[in-house]
């Protein structure tokens, strides 16, 4: 499963893994977990009832993959929701759509009996921020900029491969994130997240979105 769904991670992800990560595939027996540590990922091997049922097995792959993926800077506003998104796209390429989609209306439906417009929770400040928000939120994000950018995911970490290399910046911050993803997108999107009640300042990055370039 895992060989299967490497290939189709590198092409949501648009870019390969970063230098000496996923060197190491550890089997866990048990049926609940996961982990990476950035070279190894972990995977409970009877997780989601596998291998009965295979779509859990495919969005732990990936999960785990993507927190190696991201690598050498985790993702600062959407690290856990980001690594599971991109296990329900993979999912949806594998001939799993329908699980995918059905976790993905799940996760997003729990998320706005706490926040029904998505404008409440600050995923950038972190705090008093329901578990269930704190995934979902990032997810619906990137699925309304997929209406305009169907690989948004993609345009995402090209971008940041590019703009937040450790020879240019030291650490990975909210404000970054955002930066990185105007870039992708073409456009500043630090007033849409700030509508959506997440503080991030574009004068706080050095990144240089597509408005201030203008």
């Amino acid at each position: 499963v895992y060989d299967q769904c490497f290939p189709v991670i590198q092409d949501v992800m648009g870019v390969p893994p970063s230098e000496g990560m996923l060197t190491r595939l550890i089997l866990l027996p048990t049926g609940g977990g996961g982990f990476s540590s950035g070279s190894s990922i972990g995977l409970a091997a009877w997780w989601g009832n596998f291998p009965e049922k295979r779509y859990g097995m495919v969005e732990l792959i990936s999960h785990e993959s993507t927190h190696s993926w991201v690598h050498p800077f985790a993702e600062p506003m959407w690290n856990e929701g980001i690594a599971t998104y991109v296990g329900i796209l993979v999912g949806r390429r594998v001939a799993l759509k329908a699980d995918a989609n059905a976790t993905l209306e799940n996760w997003i439906r729990r998320a706005k009996t706490h926040d029904p417009d998505m404008t409440r929770y600050d995923l950038a400040q972190g705090k008093d921020v329901p578990h269930v928000v704190r995934m979902a939120k990032p997810m619906w994000i990137f699925e309304q900029l997929s209406k305009d950018k169907p690989d948004i995911v993609a345009r995402y970490f090209q971008a940041k491969r590019r703009l937040a290399a450790p020879d240019v910046i030291s650490t990975y911050t909210a404000d970054d994130s955002v930066a990185v993803l105007s870039n992708a997108m073409g456009r500043d999107l630090f007033p849409w997240f700030q509508s959506l009640g997440i503080t991030v300042d574009r004068s706080k990055t050095a990144i240089v979105s597509p408005k201030a370039r203008k």
